[in-house]
């Protein structure tokens, strides 16, 4: 029963981050899902690589539902998000092919760098730089690729990357927000396909549980609607810092995973 509520209220505020911030909410559900593991049976062997699975499970549903509601409100750039998708699904099933089968430590602290640097980025309101906008499939490709990969990887959803990266091409931080809502689909979707296939025991394996990812998925898609409301009612400036705030915090949370 314990458990039954965890992991409800996690999927909540998982859909909250993910309507409000753009994101997949897999930065807070992979260390949850260990924590609660941990907390509910002390001598599980639950690994993060299962609960980045589940994580990227989950997200299928959130990201559905988030997306749609970024819709609703036109806050999503198609155009940049077909280019994008490509790139996105050939790197999540590379970055799930990868994640099974090395340790991914290094890589890790890599990625916490450049959410600080993100985080940092958007938080303080002079320290800004812009990169050119090309549009160009390749390009784009290019980035959905690494995104996509990375994403995969550490099971967090891709708008700690898409996000910063849009929001410095030029793109307003509200539709930068709602497409990288929609570029979370197509990443969870494949990378969940690529832990799934090239993991052990196939669909029912040890690397997605698909019980907790049901449960999570049912409070997360209520806990998206409100987060995108939200989104619409913040002014630009304080949403970059939330955003940048929750990048740092990002990158401390992966520390301590």
């Amino acid at each position: 029963m314990i458990e039954l509520a965890l992991l409800l209220t996690l999927g909540f505020v998982a859909g909250i981050a993910a309507g409000l911030l753009g994101i997949g909410g897999g930065i807070i559900m992979v260390p949850g899902l260990i924590f609660i593991a941990n907390l509910t049976d002390p001598d599980t062997t639950l690994g993060v690589h299962a609960a980045v699975g589940t994580s990227l499970a989950t997200i299928m549903f959130t990201g559905v539902s988030s997306a749609r509601g970024h819709h609703l409100k036109g806050g999503i750039d198609y155009e940049i998000f077909y280019k994008l998708t490509s790139g996105l699904i050939l790197g999540a099933l590379i970055g799930a092919a990868i994640a099974i089968s090395m340790d991914a430590k290094m890589l890790t602290y890599i990625v916490v760098i450049f959410l600080l640097f993100a985080g940092s980025r958007l938080f303080f309101k002079n320290y800004n730089f812009t990169l050119s906008m090309k549009k160009g499939f390749v390009h784009l490709g290019m980035h959905g690729s690494w995104i996509g990969m990375l994403s995969s990887m550490l099971g967090i959803g891709g708008g700690t990357f898409i996000v910063p990266l849009l929001n410095a091409k030029g793109m307003k931080i509200r539709q930068s927000i709602g497409t990288s809502a929609m570029c979370g689909i197509p990443i969870a979707i494949f990378g969940c396909i690529g832990f799934i296939y090239f993991g052990k025991g196939g669909i029912s394996g040890e690397y997605v549980n698909w019980e907790s990812a049901f449960l999570m998925a049912l409070s997360s898609i209520v806990g998206a609607r409100y987060g995108v409301r939200l989104v619409y009612k913040i002014d630009q400036d304080y949403l970059k810092k939330i955003f940048g705030i929750f990048i740092c915090i990002a990158a401390a949370l992966l520390l301590i995973r």
